[in-house]
C-alpha cells in the first residue's frame, strides 16, 4: 500500500512540476513577445534640428522626416527584465533570461544590449545608448488573455518617461489597447 501511495505521489509530482516549466516557458515567450512590441513602438529617434538658412530655421516636410526615421537603427538597452509573476505576489525576482533577451533581439529592429549599471551610476548622460528601458513584470488577467507592464523610457538619466500599457492578445500577438503616460523625469 505504501509503495502504490509513493508512486501515485511521484507520478503527481513529476505531472505538477512539468506542467509548472511548461508555464514557465509559455510566460516567458509572451514577455519577450510583451517587451519587443514595446521597444519597437516606443523607440523612437529624436528628429532632426532644423535647418538654418540666413537668420530663418527651416523645417522638412514631415513625411520625409518620418520616413528617414524609421529607418533609423538605434541601440537600445534593457535593465532590468523582470520575471513575470502571477498578479498578488509579493517578491520580485530580478532576472537576465538568455532566452527572452534572445527572442527580443530576433524580433527587434534596433540593436538591444543589457544595460551596464556600472555605466548608468557613474554618468548623468550616456553615450553608449540611445535609450534605456526599465520594466516591471506582466500582470495577467484570469484568462491570460490581456496584461498591463509599468516601464520607462529614458534617454539619458535627466530625461525620461513612465508610462503604464494595458495589452491584449489576439490571434497569439499581442496589442496595445491603452498607453497612459505618468511621471516623467
Amino acid at each position: 500500500m505504501q509503495r502504490i501511495n509513493r508512486i501515485i505521489f511521484s507520478l503527481v509530482f513529476s505531472v505538477t512540476l512539468s506542467s509548472c516549466n511548461n508555464s514557465d516557458k509559455k510566460d516567458e515567450q509572451q514577455l519577450s513577445k510583451v517587451i519587443s512590441l514595446l521597444v519597437k513602438e516606443f523607440s523612437v529617434p529624436l528628429p532632426p534640428l532644423p535647418k538654418m538658412i540666413e537668420d530663418s530655421l527651416v523645417f522638412e516636410q514631415i513625411a520625409e522626416v518620418i520616413d528617414s526615421l524609421k529607418n533609423i537603427k538605434m541601440t537600445v538597452a534593457i535593465y532590468p527584465v523582470i520575471k513575470n509573476l502571477e498578479v498578488g505576489e509579493k517578491e520580485r525576482k530580478v532576472i537576465i533570461n538568455n532566452e527572452v533577451l534572445k527572442n527580443i533581439i530576433e524580433r527587434s529592429h534596433n540593436k538591444i544590449v543589457l544595460a551596464d549599471t556600472v555605466l548608468l551610476k557613474n554618468s548623468k548622460d550616456w553615450k553608449e545608448y540611445d535609450l534605456l528601458y526599465r520594466f516591471t513584470n506582466l500582470e495577467f488577467n484570469s484568462t491570460r488573455d490581456s496584461c498591463k507592464i509599468y516601464f520607462g523610457v529614458s534617454r539619458s538619466a535627466l530625461w525620461g518617461q513612465a508610462y503604464v500599457v494595458y495589452l491584449e492578445r489576439k490571434k497569439d500577438n499581442w496589442e496595445i489597447t491603452e498607453t497612459v503616460k505618468k511621471e516623467k523625469w
